[in-house]
């Protein structure tokens, strides 16, 4: 049934983020792309020797030229400049400029269709409820509350004007994928969960997270 209903539901248009590649197809067009992002990871590595350099030497250096001149890494001046906020700032402004460059490039000079998949792929990051964490919860004596909350930057936010303005595009975190076709198959998947099971159940917690709540209280007394 799943795999009838995953079959129905494979996307004509997606952008697919695995990794530092983007695979795409809009409007029947195919492309994959290798985001440049040389310079991105060179002013990372500068905020992170940075870091690195205060912890060891117990001191609080505010730009990389602060260090003793064996320490400098090689760098352009303007970075060694830098604060540690305006690294951060500057290694996104790389970063956006990169996967924008790649997106644009998957587009070419048509329309965006209506109906797209976008997926970005990267490690675990288990749905809150997950019985094993559940389990180990009791185990730790950590709340699940807590630890929820700790995960979640409430300051950082994005709130559509129009929620139904594009109804047929859809973004899901694909986790632990380690191909493209499986983190396409993945993201099919996840589509079909919210677009049909969703109707049925809620999908955003794990569909054993009520189950495991009360069976371990019953047996573990807490």
């Amino acid at each position: 049934m799943v795999a009838n209903l995953c079959k129905e539901h494979e996307p004509k248009n997606y952008l697919i983020l695995f990794g530092e590649t983007l695979y795409a197809k809009v409007n029947d067009k195919e492309t994959v792309s290798e985001l440049d992002l040389q310079r991105y990871h060179k002013i990372k590595e500068l905020a992170h020797h940075l870091i690195y350099c205060c912890q060891k030497h117990c001191s609080s250096y505010k730009k990389i030229n602060e260090l003793c001149t064996r320490l400098i890494p090689d760098a352009e001046y303007a970075l060694r400049e830098m604060t540690m906020n305006e690294l951060m700032q500057a290694a996104t402004v790389e970063y956006f400029d990169a996967l924008h460059s790649a997106v644009q490039q998957a587009r070419g000079d048509t329309a965006w269709p209506d109906a797209l998949l976008c997926l970005v792929c990267g490690p675990a990051s288990p749905r809150f409820g997950h019985p094993a964490m559940q389990y180990f919860a009791r185990l730790t004596n950590k709340r699940l509350e807590q630890r929820r909350t700790l995960c979640m930057a409430k300051e950082i936010s994005y709130e559509p004007e129009t929620i139904d303005l594009y109804p047929n595009r859809n973004l899901f975190y694909v986790e632990n994928a380690h191909t493209f076709e499986e983190a396409k198959k993945i993201g099919v998947q996840l589509l079909v969960e919210q677009k049909v099971m969703s109707k049925y159940a809620d999908m955003s917690r794990d569909i054993l997270a009520s189950h495991s709540d009360e069976h371990l209280k019953k047996i573990c007394k807490k």
